[in-house]
């Protein structure tokens, strides 16, 4: 069963989402848009999130970052008139998807349960959990130069303040760093980041490299951490 949260105003009426859900096997928490509680979005696998006011789309952006630096679930935005300037910007922010406050019930809640499914939600919360005391890259005596975040799903580089990534890069980067300095290739990479999907390619890795070096490397042409082995796959070197 996932666990789904919906971030929204007081008048929001829930009944039909809690019908919806509960068919497919989800469970409806309801937080209010203006007293969201940190902790309490934690172990959320799905985060929907009202965008009460078009016209002003600052509060649900701060929530989309608050949910993304909180919670490691996917999230939703449903809007009554959005606009395709506030979609884009949501996308950028992390939001899995837009939908519009019209749309089916049964309809929206299958499409984020099987979304869910192909994300392995759960697994991925399990598998970032098991790896928060091992996500330096040296041994403790050394002083590790790259440390992944879990909490945030960011990376610090060298000490400095954390990056944040987005969940594909996070999940690159994760599996890069359980064989540091050593090279990984490009099958095991999709299949690790991609799981179930059929459309993945290494033209998709590639750009998801490049936009990742981008946050971590000083000097994104001549990377000093993520290496290109050629026709082999990517090395992360510490």
């Amino acid at each position: 069963m996932y666990n789904v949260a919906i971030l929204a105003s007081e008048e929001y009426s829930l009944d039909g989402y809690i019908e919806a859900f509960t068919r497919e096997k989800c469970k409806v928490v309801f937080f209010n848009i203006e007293t969201v509680v940190e902790e309490e979005i934690k172990g959320m696998d799905a985060v929907i999130i009202e965008e009460v006011n078009s016209e002003n789309i600052g509060r649900t952006c701060e929530l989309i970052i608050q949910v993304r630096n909180n919670a490691k679930g996917l999230i939703w935005i449903v809007s009554k008139d959005s606009r395709k300037n506030n979609r884009i910007i949501y996308l950028q922010l992390g939001a899995t998807g837009i939908f519009d406050a019209g749309i089916d019930l049964d309809e929206f809640s299958l499409v984020i349960r099987t979304t869910l499914d192909r994300s392995g939600a759960k697994n991925e919360a399990i598998l970032m959990n098991k790896h928060a005391k091992h996500s330096v890259m040296k041994t403790e005596s050394e002083k590790p130069s790259i440390v992944l975040q879990p909490n945030i799903m960011g990376v610090s580089i060298a000490g400095k303040t954390a990056v944040l990534l987005t969940r594909l890069e996070y999940k690159v980067l994760l599996v890069l760093s359980e064989q540091p300095n050593q090279v990984v290739p490009y099958d095991e990479i999709l299949r690790r980041v991609w799981k179930s999907e059929i459309n993945y390619s290494t033209f998709r890795l590639a750009n998801l490299i490049s936009h990742l070096r981008k946050k971590v490397e000083e000097y994104p042409d001549k990377p000093k951490y993520i290496k290109t082995i050629r026709s082999k796959g990517y090395m992360l070197t510490i």
